[in-house]
């Protein structure tokens, strides 16, 4: 018999139809594999709920909903950690063992602002020996040219940064090795938690318990021009010629990380992968949800400098040189200057 994963969604209903469109691209490549589906419900109403049902049943997945929220607000009271973007949902990642059944050993953690691509495979057999969570090195942690990324130094004296979008768990070991205890100790200390639960992660693991995942399963190069992206990729020297060309051509888990500009659920996002995700929305329940404006999100932007630097990102996006993005940054931060923001 083939071997299976047991795989976690966790979403509220405000952004259930980027999960749910998420989850069918799982179960269209890996469907047989899934052991059971496993959604965090921070507010799903029924009839999201109904269409989450009707495509796990098209695809014959088992699907068990949790009511994480209440065990992450006890968590919270206690912990004194603060919302993350008016949710909770993003600290599942941190407390993982506290709301999931003793049963499962083995779990997949994507994040909903994703599409799977292709076969999951790879994590089946993934060696977790000794190791409690593996993920995608972040790179974009590395290779700054000024000074060192914000989340360095952490306090557990890790080089490795793992990106959290998608993690495989070794629950059985996150356990043993009571790393909540490691994560409780870290949430009474005065640190700026950026990334949520990625920035309590990577400041409470040793690196000796991390793992790395091929680039392929957390890939977000689809934000940088194609003429550079792989040296981008490539910060950090974390990855091989070969991996970043995988990674780049054969994308397993594409992550619409970042701003709107390259969310596919707004109109004229920059995304080079915008429509991979428009055809599974396409294949989804929640076909006919229009997508959002990003001219009304420029609009809404609070400051005139959130719209300037709104204004270049869009514009470096298209540069074909990396020249011109540095001229472009320049001038932006000119414009900027002169108009006293």
């Amino acid at each position: 018999m083939a071997k299976k994963i047991y795989a976690c969604y966790a979403t509220s209903d405000y952004f259930c139809t980027h999960t749910g469109i998420s989850i069918l691209s799982l179960f269209e490549h890996n469907a047989e594999v899934i052991e059971k589906l496993f959604v965090l419900d921070y507010g799903i109403l029924d009839n999201n709920k109904e269409k989450l049902d009707n495509l796990a049943k098209s695809y014959n997945v088992s699907l068990e909903y949790i009511d994480a929220d209440s065990v992450l607000q006890g968590i919270k009271e206690k912990l004194g950690i603060a919302d993350f973007r008016g949710s909770l949902a993003t600290y599942s990642r941190a407390f993982i063992d506290f709301i999931m059944p003793e049963y499962v050993d083995r779990l997949l953690y994507i994040d909903s602002d994703t599409v799977v691509t292709g076969k999951i495979d790879g994590v089946l057999d993934f060696d977790m020996t000794g190791k409690v969570i593996a993920g995608a090195i972040d790179v974009e942690r590395y290779g700054k040219k000024r000074g060192i990324d914000s989340e360095f130094p952490l306090l557990t004296g890790n080089k490795m940064y793992i990106g959290c979008g998608i993690v495989l768990y070794d629950l059985n070991n996150w356990r043993n090795f009571k790393c909540c205890d490691m994560i409780a100790e870290v949430c009474k200390k005065d640190i700026n938690l950026r990334y949520a639960d990625q920035t309590l992660i990577n400041n409470s693991i040793p690196e000796k318990y991390l793992a790395k995942l091929p680039l392929a399963y957390n890939y977000a190069g689809h934000i940088f021009n194609p003429h550079w992206e792989k040296k981008i990729l490539g910060a950090g020297g974390w990855y091989t010629k070969q991996e970043l060309n995988e990674a780049v051509k054969n994308p397993v888990v594409i992550h619409f990380k970042g701003t709107a500009m390259y969310r596919p659920w707004y109109d004229k996002c920059c995304s080079t992968k915008a429509e991979e995700y428009i055809k599974y929305k396409k294949m989804s329940p929640w076909s006919d949800v229009a997508l959002l404006s990003l001219d009304e999100y420029y609009n809404e932007l609070p400051s005139e400098k959130e719209k300037i630097d709104f204004i270049y990102r869009k514009i470096r996006a298209k540069l074909p040189c990396r020249w011109m993005v540095s001229v472009c940054n320049r001038l932006k931060n000119l414009v900027i200057k002169v108009r006293g923001l």
